[in-house]
């Protein structure tokens, strides 16, 4: 069972690093490339909108990177899509980050948090 934590650990440092890469490039991509999107769609351009997804690109490769560290107040800022997709209305978008981040993040964390710590040690009779 160890071994699986370990898996699973190993998993999601290779995704927290997947997720920092892109949260960074994208918010540095995203105040340059929307614009132009929506210029070329012929919508307004929304610099709140970019600025707002910008920050939340920013929040969840924090949040993969205190995973990094083993803190696991990261997981709450792998939350934050979920709740804004929710208020833009993809609530099946919401519920498939929620899925993901609770499996494939709290997973390793909760299976910890079950096994108890490690008892290597015989215990002394007295």
């Amino acid at each position: 069972m160890r071994r699986l934590v370990l898996i699973m650990f190993a998993v999601s440092d290779w995704l927290s690093w997947l997720l920092v890469l892109t949260g960074v490039l994208g918010a540095i991509a995203v105040p340059f490339a929307m614009p132009a999107y929506d210029r070329m769609s012929g919508q307004p351009v929304s610099v709140a909108w970019v600025f707002a997804l910008s920050a939340v690109l920013l929040l969840v490769a924090g949040g993969a990177f205190a995973l990094l560290k083993r803190k696991p107040f990261g997981l709450l800022l792998l939350m934050v899509p979920a709740p804004l997709l929710v208020v833009v209305g993809g609530y099946l978008a919401a519920a498939i980050v929620a899925a993901i981040v609770l499996l494939l993040f709290a997973g390793p964390y909760s299976l910890m948090f079950l096994l108890g710590p490690k008892s290597d040690r015989p215990v002394s009779e007295a």
